[in-house]
């Protein structure tokens, strides 16, 4: 094969063409429609293979043309070349990697929630070929992370952090700062961990619900604080009123307890704070309201509130509730509910 230009020989077609396309001043799309002695329905051809989903490796293969010559024809058309990210998304790659999975699991999914096989094989593959189960167990990837995060400052880091929560904000809204928070992920994360414990032997359901008991332990049986919970604590401060927080009752025989937000230990007060949705206030909630995190409506929640609050006057504590938006909005009739408690209780 020879150029026409400056009769270079060469011995095979892929060099030949990428000295002829890209040597001379007419790079451009008349040079391929030239060596090719193509017209303009060739290029159609090629840029809707392109445009269906095709790699560029698959699109080159077709039609015995190179990635330069590609990336010309696609900027003919104004069409902007995808990325990996964006390629991954395309039908046609998703066909791809079911009909994979298909051949190699009999199944679309090769990541199944407990699909111990298809762990196990994956495992395997790693093991021979890097030493290690996992991705992240290679020495160089553990390195190289490391490395990362050591020469990246603090100021840095705090960047690359607001940067990550801003794009949330921007993209779902204030009260999201992570994918976490993202209802759509809240309802899967939540759906997969049921699937996984219901998929449990009883031996491993049995470890789990032990290591959370552990952990209600190692804490003292103390949940996490609320900020309602925080703010009241700061209200009773200003009282100069002693308290317990998460305060323990002993149901029977010190076998089983409830724990109350506070008690006033002077006094034999227990107090319990009422977070609107958690509770389901009635002047937010109408009875059948519907709340699928408890699988509960909210009649049922105040009844499961009202047991709870008899058993607690029933053990002897003199209960006062107050509701979270009470609080946030007639701080003063809360002042007045808990001076009148505590004159009673001095009198009694």
């Amino acid at each position: 094969m020879k150029c026409r230009y400056c009769n270079k020989e060469f011995n095979d077609h892929k060099s030949f063409r990428c000295h002829y396309i890209t040597g001379y001043k007419d790079y451009s799309i008349n040079s391929i429609l030239d060596f090719y002695n193509w017209n303009l329905d060739n290029l159609n051809d090629i840029k809707e293979f392109y445009l269906k989903g095709y790699s560029v490796n698959e699109v080159c293969n077709q039609f015995k043309i190179t990635g330069g010559m590609l990336k010309i024809i696609l900027n003919h058309y104004n069409i902007k070349k995808r990325n990996l990210s964006e390629s991954h998304k395309m039908e046609i790659y998703l066909n791809k990697i079911e009909q994979t999975c298909l051949n190699n699991f009999g199944r679309k999914n090769g990541f199944l929630v407990n699909d111990i096989d298809g762990k196990l094989k994956r495992e395997k593959t790693f093991l021979k070929k890097y030493g290690t189960k996992n991705q992240g167990g290679r020495p160089e990837v553990v390195a190289n992370i490391s490395k990362a995060l050591q020469n990246r400052s603090e100021e840095d880091k705090l960047i690359f952090v607001n940067n990550i929560k801003n794009g949330f904000i921007k993209k779902y809204g204030n009260n999201i700062t992570n994918a976490s928070q993202i209802p759509e992920v809240k309802e899967k994360i939540s759906a997969t961990q049921k699937l996984r414990f219901e998929n449990m032997s009883l031996e491993n359901k049995r470890k789990v619900t032990q290591s959370a008991r552990n952990n209600l332990k190692k804490f003292g049986g103390k949940k996490r604080t609320s900020k309602f919970e925080l703010k009241f604590k700061k209200f009773l401060d200003n009282f100069n009123i002693i308290y317990d927080d998460q305060y323990i009752i002993h149901k029977c025989n010190n076998k089983s307890y409830i724990t109350i937000d506070f008690y006033l230990t002077e006094y034999n007060i227990a107090i319990e704070l009422l977070g609107d949705y958690f509770h389901a206030n009635p002047n937010k909630y109408k009875d059948n309201h519907y709340f699928k995190q408890f699988n509960m409506t909210a009649k049922q929640i105040r009844n499961k509130d009202k047991r709870r609050f008899g058993l607690i006057k029933h053990l002897g504590y003199n209960l006062i509730t107050f509701w979270e938006y009470d609080f946030y909005n007639n701080i003063e009739y809360i002042e007045q509910i808990l001076k009148e408690k505590i004159n009673e209780s001095k009198i009694s």
